[in-house]
This record gives structure tokens, C-alpha cells and sequence, in this order.
């Protein structure tokens, strides 16, 4: 009995002492700075944005990127500090301009934007713009690599083929555009605003809306271009199926 006793005060005594160590240690980790991390959604850290899947009337848009903060909230806000690593190749004013950063009281995460330029050089040339966290007197860093706190854009305006654009009439759009052209998709894209016909998917009588809007605008030009009607990036005329 007594040897029961003694053992029970012992795990008693030594259960006490491993909660005041994790009182402790969970104290001292609360008191601590508070961090600051990119969330990259399934460990994705570089994104591709084209200009050229936007209206030609586009010059310039904005792109985000979106930080957690681990750490307890704060009432008043918190200033994040954001910068483009060396390794960047475009241009501070001319391809992009980073803002003035904070985390809003009570809040532990936000999505910082910063203004992209479409410049001519992009047409030809593709701009890496990484972004990187810098701890200041706000925040520290996650971790002490750079994978939590460095993000890549890679910002051009060269227009791509839609893969779904195939060669014949299983494909959609050929069906409702025709034979694919640059000069032909940027149209479409002016005309309508979109340059994703494919996800969501469109029910027939939205893909004939798209394309009356995309032939109207071929004949709009062609009406202002007497005698020189549009022609793609090969020479040939610019046509929508019936």
C-alpha cells in the first residue's frame, strides 16, 4: 500500500513538472515575434501571368500574394515588408510597382497586390519578378530557407494556343471559331473578354453568343479598313464558320 502511495505521488509530481515545461514552452513560444510566411498552394511557388490573354486596352493590372501570420493577433496593424530579390529581371516602374504592405488589425493573413506594366518587350521578351519577405521589427521569417518566403511571377504578353483548340469538329473550338490564328484569338479576346471558353463549360447557345460577338468585331474592322481586311499572323484572312 505504501509502495502504491509513493509511486502514485511520483507520477503525480512528474506529471506536474511536464505540465509546467509545456506551460512554459507554449508561454515562451506566445511571447515570441510573430512570423510571417507566402502560402503557396500545393507547394506551387512560381505562376505564369500573360498580358495577352487580356484585351489589347489592358496596359496595366494587378496581381496578389497571398501571407499567413502565425503568432497571436494584434489590435493595431503591422507593416510587412516585401521586396524584388536581385534575381529579378524585370524592371522596378517599368514591368512592376510594389506598394506600401500591412497586416489589418486582428487579422493574420492578407493578399498583397502589386501593379504590373504591359510594356512592348514583353511581347517577345518573359520578365521573372521574385518576390521576397524581409523580416523587420513586425515580423520574422518562417523559416530560415527561403521556399516560405520567396515567390516568382513571370509576367509576358505572347498568346498561346488553347490546348482544347484542336484541328477539326470535335473540337469545340473549331466548331464555333474555325481554324486557329493568333491574330484570331486576340480578336475573340478583345471582342469578348474572355480567353477561357472551356472551364466552366458553355452551353451551345452561350459559344454562338461568344462568336457572334468575335464576328461582329471582324466586321467592325473591316468596315473601318477598306480594302484591307484582317489578316492572321500567316497572311490569311481572318473568317468565323457560319
Amino acid at each position: 500500500m505504501k509502495k502504491n502511495h509513493i509511486l502514485k505521488s511520483s507520477c503525480i509530481a512528474f506529471m506536474l513538472f511536464l505540465s509546467a515545461c509545456t506551460a512554459k514552452e507554449i508561454l515562451i513560444e506566445f511571447n515570441e515575434s510573430p512570423t510571417i510566411y507566402i502560402v503557396k498552394l500545393n507547394g506551387i511557388d512560381t505562376s505564369v501571368y500573360s498580358f495577352a490573354l487580356k484585351p489589347t486596352s489592358i496596359t496595366s493590372d494587378t496581381i496578389y500574394l497571398p501571407v499567413q501570420v502565425s503568432g497571436k493577433l494584434s489590435s493595431t496593424a503591422r507593416n510587412v515588408s516585401l521586396i524584388a530579390d536581385d534575381n529579378s529581371t524585370a524592371l522596378p516602374n517599368v514591368h512592376y510597382k510594389l506598394l506600401s504592405y500591412t497586416i489589418e488589425p486582428n487579422q493574420n493573413s492578407a493578399r498583397l497586390p502589386i501593379v504590373i506594366y504591359r510594356t512592348q518587350d514583353l511581347k517577345t521578351n518573359q520578365v521573372l519578378l521574385k518576390l521576397r519577405l524581409v523580416q523587420n521589427e513586425s515580423f520574422k521569417l518562417f523559416k530560415e530557407n527561403t521556399f516560405d518566403s520567396t515567390y516568382n511571377f513571370l509576367i509576358n504578353d505572347v498568346l498561346s494556343r488553347p490546348s482544347e483548340w484542336g484541328t477539326n469538329s470535335n473540337s469545340q473550338y473549331f466548331f464555333y471559331f474555325g481554324a486557329y490564328s493568333r491574330v484570331k484569338y486576340q480578336l475573340i479576346i478583345n471582342a469578348t473578354g474572355k480567353f477561357d471558353f472551356i472551364n466552366p463549360p458553355l452551353v451551345s447557345g452561350e459559344w454562338y453568343f461568344y462568336k457572334a460577338q468575335a464576328r461582329n468585331a471582324l466586321i467592325a474592322y473591316n468596315n473601318s479598313n477598306p480594302g484591307n481586311p484582317l489578316r492572321d499572323e500567316n497572311g490569311a484572312l481572318v473568317t468565323f464558320p457560319n
